[in-house]
């Protein structure tokens, strides 16, 4: 099968194969605004960030939506410093289009070879749009290079203005809690807003035990959204059928929300929600995050925008908080008295939590605090000094990707009460290995905890290598950028159980193996320059041990004859 993509600023032709076929998504991100002269991007990808020479691959793609992480296109591309170009003719109906691109690290778009988007820099992932007025055929071509670390791209083009979605949302209501069989009412709700109290829906619901769904297509004008829920007990969120907001458990009324997410054109909305028992309350809501909150309804909502702030009249954090509260920031110095009048001064708690978007990468969590605090990322501990103590400053490392919760506790015994946290992103220095722990022996999933070494010389013994950690069957992948001279090398390991060594993903050394403490060296040569170094270690049972280090062999020096 052959696929014929026809370049619009001129009569040449370019054949390619079917099987360049692009690994990328299967659906387009172009959000069907117009008829495409060709179904496919022709990708052309380099080895410098400069768009320089002749590309190493050309490859087809049905839509520019990439997120390689640290890995690059495919294995002919390097993993850093590369780029790439993504050129289409599209057949616009006449309208004005609106182009959204969102790059790690520097990107262009260009229509008909006007440029309408530069952010053609070094940085973490960003958002950039632009609108043109368009009508017939034209060449759309995207620039892009990455630079070190992680590397993404996601493109839509979509109407700058459309329909207004479906006029009401269809409410399906069970009378189990599962959402589960046929609905017992079917029926259009103008609004998700309701307390029911100890009553039901409807006469043929359920009082207790029962769930509900409620659909709907909704037309967001570009920007940034904040999906906002109160309810008693359980609800979840989905956007076009990814899940969004999660609160499927049990519990009195509490309030939720998501980050800021970017919503462009029609989006399907689908909230299924659950009563246990007592009273029944869901009350959801959608907003711009930089406009005032429209509450659809005459009780306002509490709306926890910043930190969510719950504060006890006790030291362990149980029962109602006597007052919950938006805090912008956690920066306190209660100095001898408290938070709120309705606050003990002495030997109380408080809970702050929040969830932030995270670009992937290894992070500091600081706190500086009299007198205890602990600190979670996602269900990870990487702060716990929950005791007594005078102002002092503790940290702990993770590695985080995405919207993430973060959960700050605190404590205050007696005397002088305060805290402050903040967090900043962790770049390895020359040298440094970053570190991923796992719990698993095989590096897979997400890691449990990460951090900074500035060497492998590790011995654990029984012990636990991080928070977090198990003591066996765990696993750490260490990375790092390191220069060679151009002589020969050699890397050394005292290791148990199993440990090999990639240099440029080239395997180096390989003792993958359960075993007793021992020893293993590999020699190996490397051009001159920077290349990337990984070592992997498991730890199945017993003691725990890793020691790798990696250095030029002195060669032989002759001893002159007298």
């Amino acid at each position: 099968m052959l696929i014929w993509f026809r370049r619009a600023w001129g009569a040449a032709v370019v054949l390619l194969a079917a099987s360049l076929a692009s690994p990328g998504l299967g659906t387009s991100a172009l959000a069907a605004p117009a008829e495409a002269s060709s179904p496919y991007w022709l990708g052309e990808y380099f080895n410098n960030a400069s768009l320089s020479g002749r590309p190493v691959l050309l490859r087809t793609t049905r839509a520019v939506w990439f997120n390689w992480g640290r890995s690059s296109p495919g294995r002919a591309i390097v993993r850093d410093n590369f780029s790439a170009r993504w050129s289409r003719p599209i057949n616009f109906p006449r309208g004005t289009y609106r182009f959204s691109v969102r790059a790690d690290d520097g990107v262009r778009i260009f229509v008909d070879n006007q440029l309408i988007i530069d952010d053609w820099r070094d940085g973490p992932a960003r958002d950039n749009a632009a609108e043109r007025q368009l009508e017939g055929e034209h060449l759309v071509r995207v620039e892009y290079y990455e630079r070190v670390d992680v590397a993404s791209i996601k493109l839509t083009i979509a109407p700058a203005s459309g329909p207004t979605g479906t006029p009401e949302w269809r409410g399906e209501y069970f009378n189990n809690t599962l959402l589960s069989g046929q609905p017992v009412l079917v029926r259009n709700d103008r609004d998700v807003n309701f307390d029911f109290g100890n009553g039901s829906p409807d006469p043929i619901v359920a009082v207790d035990g029962f769930s509900a769904r409620w659909t709907r297509t909704l037309y967001l004008t570009p920007g940034y959204y904040t999906l906002a829920a109160r309810v008693d007990d359980g609800v979840r969120v989905y956007a076009n059928n990814r899940l969004i907001l999660d609160g499927w458990q049990d519990g009195g009324q509490r309030d939720l929300a998501t980050p800021s997410l970017f919503f462009s054109g029609n989006t399907d909305f689908r909230i299924e929600y659950y009563e246990r028992g007592g009273g029944a309350l869901i009350r959801f809501f959608i907003a711009l995050t930089t406009a005032p909150l429209a509450v659809p309804t005459a009780t306002a909502i509490p709306f926890f925008g910043d930190w969510r702030g719950d504060y006890f009249n006790n030291a362990t954090l149980s029962g109602a908080p006597v007052i919950s509260r938006n805090d912008r920031e956690i920066n306190f110095n209660f100095g001898g008295g408290s938070p709120d009048p309705r606050v003990q001064v002495d030997n109380f708690t408080a809970r702050w939590t929040r969830t932030i978007a995270f670009n992937p990468g290894n992070y500091r969590f600081k706190v500086y605090v009299d007198d205890g605090a602990r600190v979670y990322v996602g269900n990870a501990l990487v702060i716990d000094a929950f005791v007594e103590g005078g102002p002092r400053t503790i940290t702990g490392d993770a590695y985080v990707s995405g919207a993430t919760e973060v959960r700050v506790e605190y404590f205050e015994f007696r005397g002088n009460g305060q805290i402050q946290f903040s967090y900043e992103s962790l770049a390895a220095q020359a040298g440094e290995w970053r570190a991923e722990f796992f719990n698993n022996v095989s590096l897979s999933g997400a890691p449990v905890h990460a951090r900074l070494d500035s060497a492998i010389n590790f011995d654990w013994g029984n012990g636990i290598p991080a928070p977090n950690v198990a003591a066996d069957n765990f696993s750490v992948r260490w990375t790092r950028r390191q220069f060679f001279n151009g002589s020969p090398y050699r890397v050394e390991a005292t290791f148990d159980d199993g440990v090999r060594v990639y240099v440029d993903n080239v395997l180096v050394l390989d003792q993958w193996s359960d075993g007793i403490p021992r020893s293993a060296g590999a020699s190996f040569t490397a051009s001159a320059g920077d290349h990337d170094v990984r070592v992997e270690y498991y730890e199945r049972g017993g003691g725990a041990l890793a020691k790798v280090s990696l250095a030029p062999t002195q060669s032989a020096i002759a001893t002159p004859a007298p």
